[in-house]
């Protein structure tokens, strides 16, 4: 199991890399995305330290700002940071967040990264087993 943490640990360090380096920020280097950047900064921070929910706090506004379509990146570490404090239903939304965008890239054919692909694959795999341990929960 520690060894799926790590790695999963790493393939997170890789994402936020990514999300880091302005992908789905604006180009343009005004203020506020310099802003938006040391917060996503900071909230990485937090994350890398094992303070899951701060990470969750400081990265929360950066999503909202941003919305579902340009920071679908930084739903899947939000995801993430929710199944570390033990917020089932809230990864689970944020990985469904991260998974429809991801398709509404490829129907529209846009490439994607080979780390997007492998996350699409995760966030299949962890949204499906919190959705089903989720339903047992409340059904039972």
């Amino acid at each position: 199991m520690k060894s799926r943490f790590s790695f999963a640990a790493a393939l997170l360090v890789l994402s936020l890399a990514r999300v880091a380096s302005a992908q789905d920020l604006p180009a343009e280097e005004d203020e506020a995305v310099v802003k938006l950047r040391e917060t996503f900064r900071t909230g990485f921070d937090k994350y890398r330290e094992g303070q899951y929910g701060e990470a969750i706090l400081v990265w929360q506004p950066v999503y909202k700002k941003l919305g579902p379509a340009k920071g679908y990146r930084l739903a899947f570490n939000l995801a993430r940071a929710f199944e570390q404090i033990g917020g089932e239903s809230s990864a689970a939304d944020h990985y469904e967040a991260y998974l429809d965008e991801v398709e509404v890239r490829v129907n529209t054919g846009e490439t994607l990264e080979p780390i997007v692909l492998k996350q699409r694959d995760e966030a299949n795999e962890r949204v499906t087993e919190l959705r089903t341990k989720l339903a047992r929960v409340h059904f039972h």
